[in-house]
């Protein structure tokens, strides 16, 4: 039997993670529980004993990028469906934390609060909450001064003020309402369009140099590529070109669609 839970589904940054945990019916880990109900330090501990005691564990992930393109649920469907695949044994039976999975090869329960009335759900939830914070804190290296590294991407005041001063990163989930406005708040603030686009360019040239902006510039429209020309830099190079050397157009164009919600020029 394997409990599947998931961690990260509330904060406005960051990928969603999943857990699936196999524990043998003989083994019992004094201190399981929803892992939102526990410290840090003893969330740590029944991390180190889940992996050492547990028949399997596997890991399953999706980052803001497939969040924004399918929504939340289903981004953490598919994040509890690659955990299970990630398992070595394969279960009879599943259980979660309430979260309905498509395409499983065994039976599943769906249970209310599954974290707290079951151990293996428990362990997945601890495993899925120790997992994220690890990378979160990783990511607060990458993209300091928004306070990753405590508040694991969770809409603290903190977290808010930095995306007002600071703008996005392409680990903040665009499809979320609040940060959507947020971002929209801070170009009105700002106010002087072409400034925009000219500081926006200047960051993407300094990454990728002056062709490639310039290629990318060529397909988007104006409103568009002020907001997000920094991103391109990451999505076009990834495009397949024809030929001739060029990028094809129709696949920019539904590249950019997917995951921004924005079609191109």
């Amino acid at each position: 039997m394997a409990g599947v839970d998931e961690a990260g589904r509330a904060p406005l940054a960051g990928p969603v993670v999943a857990a699936a945990v196999i524990l043998a019916a003989e083994t019992r880990i004094a201190g399981l529980d929803d892992s939102k109900l526990l410290p840090p330090e003893e969330r740590e501990r029944l991390f180190v004993l889940i992996q050492a005691r547990a028949v399997a564990v596997g890991v399953g992930m999706a980052d803001a990028e497939v969040i924004d393109r399918v929504n939340i649920l289903e981004a953490t469907r598919l994040a509890m469906q690659a955990a299970v695949a990630a398992l070595q044994v394969v279960p009879e039976l599943v259980l979660t934390d309430f979260v309905r999975l498509a395409g499983l090869d065994c039976p599943q329960r769906n249970l209310v609060r599954g974290d707290q009335r079951s151990a293996t759900v428990a362990a997945a939830s601890i495993i899925a909450k120790v997992t994220r914070d690890r990378i979160m804190a990783e990511y607060a290296i990458q993209y300091p001064g928004y306070g990753w590294e405590t508040n694991r991407g969770y809409g603290t005041p903190h977290h808010w003020r930095a995306l007002h001063a600071l703008g996005p990163t392409p680990l903040h989930r665009r499809s979320f309402p609040r940060v959507r406005a947020a971002i929209d708040a801070v170009l009105r603030e700002r106010g002087d369009a072409a400034a925009e686009i000219g500081r926006e360019r200047a960051l993407a040239v300094a990454v990728a140099g002056e062709r490639i902006v310039e290629e990318i510039r060529e397909f988007l429209a104006p409103t568009f590529a002020k907001w997000w020309l920094p991103d391109a830099v990451e999505v076009v190079p990834q495009i397949p070109r024809t030929s001739a050397g060029k990028f094809r157009k129709s696949e920019l164009r539904d590249r950019f669609k997917a995951r921004y919600g924005c079609a191109t020029a």
